[in-house]
């Protein structure tokens, strides 16, 4: 059994998106997957700057990291707008973050835009 010490924990900060039209009675979420555990932001108002603020994180230990590594499974991080009133939910756009060059300790930036 491994010790405490062993536990990393994955975290993806979202903070904002970019040029998103504005759509009045929408919301938008970011959905993702990773290690078997489904995770989500807060619904924010989708409009050109959306405001996430937030962050994901999964915990695993670093034998199951390595595999990750070598598995090379990707986090897919995937926008959708949703519908206040029907609830429908619409894809509108992705990001997948490789996990190979994540290092301990050491945060990585991405900025993902959006034009339709």
């Amino acid at each position: 059994m491994g010790s405490k010490s062993d536990q990393l924990l994955i975290v993806v900060s979202i903070l904002e998106g970019r040029h998103f039209p504005r759509r009045p009675r929408h919301l938008l979420v970011v959905e993702t997957k990773f290690d078997g555990e489904q995770l989500a932001t807060d619904p924010v108002d989708h409009k050109d700057q959306p405001q996430f603020s937030t962050e994901l994180a999964w915990e695993l230990d670093r034998k199951a990291l390595h595999q990750h590594r070598l598995q090379r499974t990707p986090i897919k991080l995937q926008c959708f707008a949703v519908d206040v009133l029907s609830s429908a939910k619409e894809s509108v756009g992705y990001i997948i973050l490789d996990l190979r060059p994540v290092q301990e300790k050491k945060q990585v930036h991405s900025t993902y835009n959006r034009s339709y």
